[in-house]
């Protein structure tokens, strides 16, 4: 097992400027995933995606 695993990370921009954990995995996603995450500064969910391609 690979102890390191793969963490994803919200990957929108933050207005209190964190990096709020989402969820950490296995394996790698091999396709998109949009999940529901609470929101630390805005104090509700928002819907954000993971596994896609990161931006350049």
């Amino acid at each position: 097992m690979n102890d390191k695993g793969y963490i994803y990370k919200c990957p929108l921009r933050c207005p209190i400027n964190k990096h709020c954990f989402v969820i950490k995995l296995e394996e790698q996603l091999t396709h998109p995933l949009k999940v529901l995450l609470k929101c630390a500064a805005k104090k509700e969910d928002i819907k954000v995606e993971i596994g896609g391609k990161h931006p350049p």
